[in-house]
């Protein structure tokens, strides 16, 4: 009996390591720690935090790329308001026109003092703005003249023609509205009594 289980035992210990070898095969002159290349692929590797598999990169949370702006706020003028879902704007510097969503922030920039929705900060046609506005990407821009009211911004355009910036404006309200129509669900109408005593119901 003591000899059965002896057998069992080795046989189970030999499995256990051609599992091991068939994994990974360790080379008795490399270093320590080392694995031979058994042919299998490398397990992909991910810069910064992941989760589940996917890489948590900052830049895959913003559709638009940050680009480098020239030193310098810029002045421009809101000049058309636009939206189905979310607003849009297009503005206009002395630079040309660009498109804009602004979103008002709701702490000082000076102290960081959170303060509540101040209805003069509102965003309307016809306001000014300062800020790095001839650049893609998401910045921060103030009323002008500046009166403790500050946005979020993304822009999404820059130095266009009008014609550019209408059609960015176009583009934007298009995807707007594939968005929500997707999301739309019709309301069932209920059947008429006669469906209803056609059918039993």
């Amino acid at each position: 009996m003591q000899t059965k289980n002896l057998l069992l035992f080795s046989l189970l210990l030999g499995s256990s390591f051609a599992v091991l070898a068939a994994d990974e095969i360790i080379n008795p002159l490399a270093p320590k720690g080392t694995v031979l290349d058994t042919g299998a692929a490398p397990a992909p590797t991910v810069s910064g935090i992941s989760f589940g598999g996917i890489s948590l990169n900052d830049s895959s949370f913003y559709e638009i790329p940050t680009e480098k702006c020239p030193k310098g706020d810029v002045v421009a003028e809101l000049v058309g308001e636009y939206g189905l879902t979310e607003k849009v704007y297009i503005f206009q510097s002395e630079r040309g026109y660009g498109v804009v969503e602004m979103s008002q922030i709701y702490r000082d920039l000076e102290t960081g003092v959170r303060r509540k929705s101040n209805n003069s900060c509102r965003v309307f046609k016809g306001m000014k703005i300062q800020g790095e506005l001839d650049c893609k990407g998401i910045k921060t821009v103030k009323k002008e003249p500046y009166e403790n009211c500050a946005f979020e911004a993304k822009i999404w355009g820059h130095s266009q023609s009008e014609l550019g910036a209408f059609a960015l404006v176009t583009s934007k309200l298009d995807k707007q509205f594939r968005e929500y129509a997707s999301k739309c669900q019709p309301v069932s109408q209920g059947k008429s009594l006669k469906e209803r005593m056609d059918f039993g119901f």
